[in-house]
């Protein structure tokens, strides 16, 4: 896989935002707009990248979205706007700005969440600094504070809860936590994307996708052909994007930059 260039020094990738009619810009959460934080509900967002996210969907050359795994009302109350798009549990809901909420699953569906949550916290709720995530539709079992010995024991209570409860379900593992999901193939941060994609009207319509984490390859596959990918962290061959930046701050100079390329583009 060839090295991925640095996205803030890549002129082409300037060039193609300026040239383009209308950018979908997606955005992951948590690990792009905001530092991994030990506990979920402590990762907050700066007011001037807030501000940033707020000013680019001001401009009309501009569709913003926020596609995360957190449930729908977690994302949209951490990022406060609302005329963006949101994408929560990785798709299964989408927020649309002036028509709600689009929820893609069944009621049993959340009755098995219920269930896996019950078994998980009944098995693993001794262990010191473990935290099981219920989003209603998707749980994620997070240990990033737990002891690494912890770590077997994750791993064979989701095992278990699975085989118990819903053998059917998907689990997958990300930075310090087991994501827990229904067996939706077609439910996932890249089919999100193109959903979001479909709803910009026009030619020559720019999708841009950032993120740092497994569930975002998804979105990262989606643009190979056509878009523009970021990865957020170090140089590494295990991601399919095509550009990188390092950091969260560096998604905020991204997004500043752009902001200041496009500002003649549309109105804000």
């Amino acid at each position: 896989m060839p090295k991925r260039a640095y996205a803030l020094s890549s002129e082409m990738l300037f060039t193609s935002l300026k040239k383009a009619s209308h950018i979908v810009l997606g955005l992951d959460y948590d690990g792009t707009l905001t530092p991994i934080a030990k506990r979920p509900e402590l990762a907050r967002l700066a007011e001037d990248t807030r501000d940033l996210i707020k000013t680019l969907s001001r401009n009309h050359k501009f569709t913003v979205s926020v596609i995360s795994g957190r449930a729908i009302n977690d994302i949209r109350r951490l990022v406060g706007l609302r005329n963006i798009y949101y994408a929560g549990n990785h798709g299964l809901e989408i927020y649309q700005p002036g028509r709600g909420i689009l929820r893609q699953y069944s009621p049993a569906v959340r009755r098995q969440a219920g269930k896996i949550n019950r078994y998980l916290a009944e098995t693993l709720g001794h262990i010191k600094g473990l935290l099981i995530e219920n989003k209603g539709i998707t749980l994620s079992v997070h240990y990033r504070n737990a002891h690494r010995s912890a770590v077997p024991a994750v791993q064979r209570a989701v095992h278990h809860a699975k085989r118990l409860v819903a053998p059917e379900w998907h689990s997958s593992y990300g930075k310090k936590v087991v994501e827990i999901k229904p067996p939706f193939k077609d439910i996932n941060k890249g089919n999100a994307l193109k959903f979001i994609m479909r709803k910009a009207s026009g030619q020559n319509v720019l999708p841009v996708f950032i993120g740092d984490d497994i569930t975002d390859e998804d979105a990262f596959s989606v643009l190979r052909k056509k878009g523009i990918s970021i990865y957020v962290g170090r140089q590494t061959n295990e991601s399919c994007a095509g550009f990188y930046l390092r950091d969260v701050s560096d998604v905020k100079r991204f997004l500043k930059r752009i902001m200041e390329e496009t500002k003649n583009d549309g109105i804000y």
